[in-house]
């Protein structure tokens, strides 16, 4: 039987995840919004570096499996 809160976090994770990984424009706001805080800088001020872009898709790749597992698991 179908497990949908579990289906539903699965599919969250996916969703997360793929934005994560390639990159998408919010997930970029996000980051330089977030290094932003603290200082007298503006978020469009802030230039991300590529090793924040493989971060980024290494750990969206990862979410993304984790929660094709998730949703597998809740249909099972």
């Amino acid at each position: 039987m179908v497990e949908f809160g579990q289906l539903a976090f699965g599919v969250f994770m996916v969703l997360g995840g793929a934005l994560l990984a390639i990159d998408h424009p919010i997930v970029d706001w996000l980051n330089r919004w977030m290094k932003s805080w603290g200082t007298t800088r503006e978020p469009e001020d802030i230039e991300m570096d590529e090793n924040a872009a493989l971060v980024g898709f290494v750990g969206g790749a990862f979410t993304v499996i984790v929660g094709l597992m998730v949703v597998v698991d809740a249909t099972a």
